[in-house]
């Protein structure tokens, strides 16, 4: 018996797969899939060869080649980034096209927080809210708290 689960990572690794021949020859690695199956998926690919561009290759001309793969997951949204070990550049790669202002790492717990302004804050959430790079990841966002009057009690 097989069974094949459509919201796999798995699944989207193996349509990259046949539809990328450098990461089915070996050239290009998959380093990490996170997935909200049916809206978003972020995947972080890698080149040991530095004439391939993993993105570019992933992507193809005019995004031939990542098209196909979503139209299969009906339209769900595919950014695909270079994978780097730096966490830091690694969780900015991931949220781009917002802009950090600030981000605290904690190396031991394997958790970040990411300060982002309340504009910025749409771009990397799915629909539900949600980021999508993995956990271990809180979003802070600054904003204007107005400063609260002084009330003084004359006795």
């Amino acid at each position: 018996m097989i069974i094949l689960s459509r919201t796999s990572p798995l699944f989207l690794a193996k349509l990259l797969e046949i539809e990328v021949p450098e990461i089915f020859d070996g050239l290009i690695v998959i380093k990490k899939i996170v997935r909200e199956p049916g809206e978003r998926a972020k995947v972080a690919v890698e080149s040991y060869d530095d004439r391939i561009d993993p993105v570019g290759a992933c992507v193809g001309m005019k995004g031939s080649r990542i098209h196909g793969i979503v139209r299969e997951l009906k339209n769900e949204n595919i950014d695909v980034i270079n994978w780097t070990n730096n966490s830091q550049l690694l969780i900015q790669r991931a949220l781009t096209p917002s802009k950090i202002t600030n981000m605290e790492l904690d190396s031991e717990k394997m958790h970040a927080n990411v300060y982002l302004k309340p504009d910025q804050v749409s771009w990397p959430l799915a629909a539900r809210g949600e980021h999508q790079i993995g956990a271990g990841i809180d979003w802070i966002y600054h904003r204007r708290i107005p400063r609260q009057r002084r009330r003084t009690r004359r006795i």
